[in-house]
């Protein structure tokens, strides 16, 4: 174990306090709060002086096949609204091509590492991390694990779309059945914990994506939620407040507010994500994310739970 000094604020916002940060294997970021705050002997004690969010780790490339612009236009885009750091999390590819059509291949990762490498020489001014977006597929951990052996992977958001070649949202009525959608939904939040248990993710993204097409079920989603974020508080691990949702179906962020509450109330760190397939969806409603998390703390514990950011571990 080493530690690093990491300044907790932007230029101009808060205090200039450092902490030391430990090192781990899989936890190559520390999720804290943006609220002015020092840690005493594990203890997280907060204050009411807050900043900006000045960062997104969920941005896509068109290597996923179902994004659209070149990746410095995420990086101007992120610039134009004032972030201090992105992160780029685009679909992990999977050995043996698994699921080939909806990530990049494997043979193109590198293409992807250096893309994001020479991003960081050309702006210099913006911080540009190299993470990506994981799904959880039983029999496939090692996939995941030997790329982070062999590449400088700095996060990974840990996710479920697809399940035995089933999309987990856009389903419309394929079960006609609601016991079969209620075992789909159960099998959905399994999976999730699964993964979550494998030690192999930093932060779970879009939690309740399911309610897409399964808006019946929302107390069911909730209960399963609950039992889901025993074990990320196990694993040590943040969640991910998705703005994506405003922008489809939903019409509402990943998770819901009910859900969010149960976050809070657990403790568990909450980083905002555009997960932005396009340049103009970077920070996409992040103002209305900062509002909504000023609310939930609020809420849940009877002070602010923080606008949660994550600060960048270099790994052992």
């Amino acid at each position: 174990m080493h530690a690093e000094g990491v300044s907790l604020f932007a230029p101009g916002f808060g205090s200039d306090l450092k902490i030391a940060i430990p090192t781990g294997r899989y936890k190559r970021f520390l999720l804290l709060s943006t609220f002015r705050f020092r840690i005493l002997s594990g203890q997280i004690i907060t204050g009411r002086s807050t900043c900006l969010i000045l960062a997104d780790y969920h941005i896509h490339t068109t290597l996923c096949r179902h994004a659209e612009g070149e990746m410095e236009a995420y990086v101007r885009a992120a610039r134009r609204n004032g972030l201090k750091e992105i992160g780029f999390s685009d679909h992990a590819p999977v050995l043996d091509q698994y699921d080939p059509v909806h990530r990049m291949a494997w043979e193109e990762f590198p293409v992807y590492v250096d893309a994001v490498l020479k991003l960081r020489e050309t702006y210099p001014d913006i911080t540009i991390r190299l993470g990506v977006e994981a799904d959880y597929y039983p029999g496939f951990e090692h996939s995941l694990e030997t790329l982070l052996r062999r590449y400088p992977v700095e996060y990974v958001i840990g996710s479920v779309h697809f399940m035995d070649g089933e999309a987990v949202f856009r389903r419309g009525d394929t079960f006609p059945d609601p016991k079969e959608n209620e075992a789909f939904v159960r099998k959905y939040f399994d999976r999730l914990t699964r993964g979550v248990q494998s030690g192999l993710f930093d932060v779970l993204a879009h939690t309740d994506v399911i309610k897409w097409d399964f808006p019946d079920f929302g107390e069911l989603i909730e209960a399963s939620a609950a039992r889901l974020f025993e074990s990320v508080v196990r694993a040590g691990m943040a969640i991910e407040l998705n703005t994506s949702g405003l922008r489809k179906k939903p019409r509402e962020m990943y998770p819901s507010f009910r859900i969010l509450e149960m976050a809070c109330r657990s403790r568990i760190p909450v980083v905002p994500g555009s997960d932005a397939h396009r340049p103009e969806e970077v920070a996409a409603d992040f103002k209305k994310a900062m509002d909504l998390l000023n609310t939930c703390g609020h809420l849940v514990s009877g002070r602010s739970a923080g606008n949660l950011m994550a600060f960048h571990q270099p790994p052992e």
